[in-house]
């Protein structure tokens, strides 16, 4: 009778105990949850307003606070775990379900830190200026293309010459300037890391690339 009370007594324990985890544990998870639908809110409402640059800031930063309260949840259940007794059946089914939560919470943080990467990536891309200097050569192109059409339809060769000539050269400064953003990031990358490194490597042929497309660019100038 003494150990039928002892054993009852040690599993409202364990229940009491589990039950004060679980809610610190819904709480730690909540913010995870909380601090994602937020910054996808914020990202949205910029997006809207045309804001890319901070949308893609609003994401990165986002991300970052989403990883460190999931460590925060992981850290919980370790710490939960380790506290768990496991001399007995309950206790040590209580220790495998936290085992396998732990196995959870582990790939959601994998998951985390490879969209806050890809996101500062992005980020990172968008502040430098890369982003709007791509875009305008875009626009540039599809105007350039449109108005020589447009004048050698009305059998003004001359005049869509000179347009083309003067669309090949906005292009090309463009394409300077987005050189020398590229230079100053290769130099940053060698001053900092190896030059065998993949990043240093993928920043030297962009700035190889870039520069043929401004030779590229002269030539045809010059034969037009």
């Amino acid at each position: 009778m003494a150990k039928e009370k002892v054993a009852g007594l040690m599993s409202t324990e364990i229940g009491l105990n589990t039950n004060k985890a679980a809610e610190s544990l819904s709480q730690l998870k909540s913010a995870v949850k909380d601090s994602t639908n937020e910054w996808k809110q914020m990202e949205s409402q910029l997006k809207s307003s045309g804001d890319v640059l901070g949308a893609s800031e609003a994401k990165y930063k986002g991300l970052s606070q989403s990883v460190e309260a999931q460590k925060d949840v992981l850290q919980k259940l370790r710490q939960e775990q380790s506290e768990v007794n496991r001399s007995t059946e309950a206790g040590e089914a209580t220790y495998q379900k936290y085992a396998s939560q732990i196995t959870q919470a582990e790939s959601k943080l994998a998951s985390l830190n490879a969209q806050t990467e890809k996101a500062q990536k992005y980020y990172d891309y968008q502040k430098s200026g890369l982003a709007e200097l791509n875009d305008e050569i875009k626009r540039s192109n599809d105007l350039t293309n449109a108005r020589v059409k447009r004048l050698e339809a009305e059998g003004k060769t001359e005049e869509a010459n000179k347009a083309q000539i003067d669309g090949l050269s906005s292009v090309q400064s463009k394409y300077t300037k987005i050189l020398e953003i590229q230079k100053n990031e290769l130099e940053k990358l060698g001053a900092s890391g190896d030059k065998n490194s993949k990043a240093y490597k993928l920043q030297e042929l962009r700035v190889e690339q870039t520069g043929a497309k401004i030779a590229e660019a002269t030539n045809k100038i010059k034969a037009l």
